[in-house]
């Protein structure tokens, strides 16, 4: 885990705020939310049109 894949993640958090952190430990929560996105990526409308 180094400064950039975090500055990744913060710039994923940034451009898709349903993914934002929202429990006690943001980081983990975040990744979790990342893989998920990821995962969702071709169903997902709101990512697909941006």
């Amino acid at each position: 885990m180094d400064e950039f894949f975090i500055n990744q993640i913060l710039n994923i958090w940034g451009k898709y705020p349903n993914y934002a952190p929202a429990s006690a430990s943001p980081l983990l929560h975040g990744l979790d939310q990342f893989q998920y996105g990821v995962q969702e990526y071709p169903r997902n409308r709101r990512i697909q049109h941006r």
